[in-house]
Parts: structure tokens; C-alpha cells; sequence
């Protein structure tokens, strides 16, 4: 299926993209792709993106995209074979990423270098040991935490410390609320907030 409006944004869900697609959309400026077939040298071609939103598709690997000097938005959530995210910190337009059901992630590349950076949302992502690569950013204003995240007690005092971050949650739905309630209270900021079970 695909959804194509005049406002330059573009909606793909089981289908197959190739390069001659992507040149002759090179003006979109926002892209969901939704257990969509493509090449990754296919993105290289829509050179205005500025928003891509990459849900289920079989993917491993998307350096191509420190390639989009506009590119400030990016969600990658539930991508099948992607297991290294090294790419981020060469993505230096990004203002806001979001990374759910990355299972075979485990490591993640500091973000220090990313100055634009102010958002991040983090969600199922069972094999990652602790925030610290996220919380390099030093313009990081929102963190938001969704299910099963590993948040290390030597965490605690970078949250607390960071000096832009205004804004962390955690959504744990029901799960590990003990812990999260203790991370939520060390932290020590009040307008820090959490949703579990109750």
C-alpha cells in the first residue's frame, strides 16, 4: 500500500522500494516504511527526508543515513536483523530518535557528538546495559523509557546531573515497577514521572 500526500510525506506498508522509486520522490520530507523491501542504498536517494519512520522492515544496516545532511527525525521500531547502531553518532542533524525492539542490540555508540540531539526514546531493549551512550548527549532535554530498558545504578547520577535534561520517564506497565519507582526517586528531580501497574 502506499500513501502519498501533497505535503511531502509518504506512507509504504508491504511493498518494495528500489532507487529509481526513491529518485523520482526525492522532494519527500517525511517517510514511514512498514515491513517494506528496500536496499539501503535506497535511502541515499530521497535527499530532502527530513523525518523516517522504519517499522518491521529486514534491514543490517543503515549507515547510509549520516548521509542525509536533513535528517533530524528517525524511529526505527521492530526492524528484523539490524544488531549494530554505530551510524547515530554520524547523524548529525538528528533531533530526536527512537529505538523500540531492537532484541539482538547490544551495544550502543556514544552520542556526544551529537549536538542537535534533544530527544531520545528508548523501548525494548533487552540486551542493553545501561543509558550512559544516550545521556553523552549534550544538548539531551527529554528521555523517555519504555518496558524492558536496563537502567544501571551508575546511571542514576547522570540522569540527575545532566545539564539540559529537563524531562525522563520511564513506562514500565507493570513490570519491574520496584525498581523503576527506586530509579524515579534516586534520581532525585521532581519532575521526573513514571507510569506501572498502578
Amino acid at each position: 500500500m502506499t500513501e502519498l500526500d501533497p505535503n511531502k510525506r509518504l506512507r509504504l506498508s508491504h511493498t518494495i522500494i528500489d532507487t529509481a522509486f526513491a529518485k523520482d520522490h526525492n522532494d519527500l520530507e517525511q517517510i514511514s516504511l512498514w515491513d517494506v523491501n528496500f536496499s539501503t542504498d535506497t535511502l541515499l536517494h530521497f535527499t530532502n527526508i527530513r523525518s523516517l519512520h522504519i517499522y518491521g522492515c529486514s534491514i543490517t544496516s543503515l549507515h547510509m543515513l549520516a548521509d542525509l545532511p536533513h535528517l533530524y527525525d528517525l524511529k526505527i521500531d521492530q526492524p528484523r536483523g539490524l544488531e549494530n547502531i554505530d551510524f547515530l553518532n554520524g547523524v548529525k542533524s538528528l533531533r530526536s530518535v527512537s529505538l523500540y525492539g531492537l532484541r539482538n542490540l547490544r551495544t550502543s555508540p556514544s552520542l556526544k557528538s551529537n549536538h542537535h540531539l534533544t530527544t531520545v526514546e528508548l523501548g525494548e531493549l533487552p540486551l542493553v546495559d545501561g543509558l550512559c551512550p544516550y545521556l553523552d548527549a549534550p544538548q539531551l532535554r527529554q528521555l523517555r523509557l519504555h518496558r524492558r530498558v536496563n537502567v544501571l545504578e551508575g546511571d542514576i547520577p547522570l540522569i540527575n546531573q545532566h545539564p539540559k535534561l529537563a524531562s525522563f520517564s520511564w513506562d514500565t506497565y507493570g513490570r519491574h515497577d520496584e525498581y523503576r519507582n527506586y530509579v524515579i526517586k534516586k534520581a532525585g528531580k521532581t519532575n521526573w514521572h513514571s507510569t506501572g501497574s498502578s
